[in-house]
């Protein structure tokens, strides 16, 4: 066996002189943020004999619980069993890294721009200011927009193109082999559109058609990101630059056939055009043409006849109003329904002062019974969210609990909805939570959540179904509910409403269920 080595010095020395000759300078970068990557779990700068099947997977498994994903890990430890296998070959080490598992990669449906959103893309980048390398910004990222979409290479090839690579004439491109993936030179058309954008840019001369300053990913990619958003359009790291490859090969897909997408994209394996192509352009997914359709005889017309929805009121909630009138005077809960800053200690005497037992109580303020618990020892600070669902829980239990004895109880059924017209959502779902199944107490609570997170105070017959929708969109676009919690609202309304329209009697059920339907089937049809 060899003297042991760094792991890097072994790569700089050793490997890459042997193996990366003329290789893409991003290939040889990603040697390096491997082993970044194994040293920064480590702990310390990689020895050779530190490339063991436990290290890696370790590190693998580091990768995910830090929010990585089975991409990233299968990279890093693809990189590193390449290293391991060279040097086991040069006799450095006595074992390599083949018994390391590539992880699980869940596979996605490829997505593509459609005519109508590359027309809201190019309109966003003629709405760009400034300049770039003496190019106004307007036509420098139609340019880019333009180019990417008329021959789809990829981005390394794309922001190298040079002056000399085009025919301005003949309208054609031509990409060297050095600068393509595959290392095979290739012909591209351009369209009138793109030729006559390019002649606009051509005062200044330049070596590169597109020229960015430093050629810094970051700002690259942001001022990317800027246009897409200012155009309507999603801003993830799927929808940059290789979502237009991807439009481009579905778009030649749906008018020729993969094997022109294939020869476009420049592919040598026939198997890689699945990951580009859009389904919904070449109608794999639709199989109703295919199915029989069940015979239908005499449908029963569904008529459904909306009522009219008396307005919510305007003012003071009532369950505060009503909880500030059975709070006594100066009393913990008075006091912070009036506004007073919350403290644990003022916070213990008011969950005291309503007589409920501690979890019971955390579970009617939609909060983590842990997490109130480390509030009042002081271990966890108030959030003004936590905060806000505090004051609604204790002014909820004294509207609730200091009620008389005959009257306490709401069910979820007509006759004890109909007794009790005073009835509040939050109310209507703290009973639930007393007989629901354990699978069912998670929406329950969130139905209990969405209610909260408006006033705590809506009556179980005030339903607002397409306004409801409408603020969970607005909140989801200012920032203020993530995009998550806002699907389990919309899941938590639709249950709900399914729910009080099983209570047969009460008004306005059927009109809550016929709207939100509609506006569930548009979406669809619009999907």
């Amino acid at each position: 066996m060899k003297t042991d080595l760094l792991l890097l010095e072994f790569y700089e020395t050793k490997y890459k002189p042997l193996r990366l000759i003329g290789a893409a300078q991003t290939t040889i970068s990603q040697y390096r943020y491997a082993i970044g990557w194994f040293g920064k779990f480590l702990g310390k700068p990689p020895m050779l004999s530190d490339l063991t099947e436990e290290n890696v997977c370790a590190m693998m498994a580091r990768i995910i619980a830090t929010g990585g994903t089975p991409t990233t890990a299968n990279s890093k430890a693809a990189y590193l069993k390449t290293l391991a296998r060279f040097a086991r070959r040069k006799k450095y080490i006595e074992h390599d890294l083949s018994c390391v598992d590539r992880l699980r990669v869940q596979k996605r449906v490829p997505t593509a721009w459609t005519v109508d959103d590359m027309e809201r893309l190019i309109q966003s980048c003629r709405q760009c200011a400034g300049w770039v390398q003496g190019v106004p910004a307007a036509i420098w990222w139609e340019m880019l927009v333009l180019v990417a979409f008329d021959t789809g290479i990829r981005r390394r090839a794309l922001l190298n193109v040079g002056m000399d690579w085009l025919d301005l004439q003949r309208g054609t491109l031509c990409v060297p082999g050095e600068y393509m993936k595959n290392a095979t030179e290739q012909f591209f058309k351009l369209s009138h559109q793109t030729i006559e954008v390019i002649c606009k840019s051509i005062p200044p001369q330049r070596d590169k058609l597109f020229s960015w300053p430093a050629m810094c990913p970051k700002t690259f990619y942001g001022g990317l990101g800027r246009i897409l958003e200012r155009a309507g359009l999603p801003n993830t790291r799927r929808d940059k630059l290789h979502r237009i490859r991807r439009t481009t090969a579905s778009h030649v897909a749906a008018k020729y056939d993969e094997g022109r997408a294939i020869k476009q994209l420049g592919h040598l394996d026939a198997s890689c055009i699945k990951r580009y192509i859009d389904p919904t352009f070449t109608n794999q997914h639709d199989a109703t043409a295919a199915l029989p359709r069940p015979a239908w005889e005499n449908p029963r017309e569904v008529v459904v006849e909306p009522a009219a929805l008396e307005p919510a009121p305007i003012g003071e909630p009532l369950v505060l109003a009503l909880s500030k009138e059975l709070a006594a005077a100066n009393s913990p809960i008075a006091r912070l329904l009036d506004g007073e800053p919350m403290t644990p200690p003022i916070l213990d005497a008011a969950i005291g002062q309503t007589g409920l037992p501690f979890y019971t109580f955390a579970s009617l303020a939609c909060v983590s019974g842990v997490n109130l618990r480390r509030v009042l020892s002081g271990e966890r600070p108030i959030t003004r969210e936590m905060d806000r669902r505090l004051r609604a829980g204790l002014a909820l239990a004294m509207r609730r609990y200091s009620r008389e004895p005959e009257t306490a109880g709401v069910r979820g059924d007509a006759e004890s909805l109909q007794a009790d017209p005073v009835c509040l959502l939050p109310e209507f779902f703290a009973d639930e939570l007393k007989t629901c199944s354990s699978v069912h107490r998670r929406t329950v609570k969130r139905c209990l959540s969405l209610v909260l997170l408006w006033d705590g105070a809506r009556q179980v017959t005030d339903l607002r179904p397409e306004a409801d929708l409408s603020e969970i969109d607005r909140r989801v676009a200012a920032g203020e509910i993530h995009v998550k919690t806002a699907c389990y609202f919309r899941a938590a309304l639709r249950r709900y409403l399914q729910w009080l329209a099983s209570a047969k009697g009460i008004r306005g059920f059927e009109r809550a269920i016929y709207l939100l339907g509609r506006r569930s089937l548009k979406k669809e049809g619009a999907a």
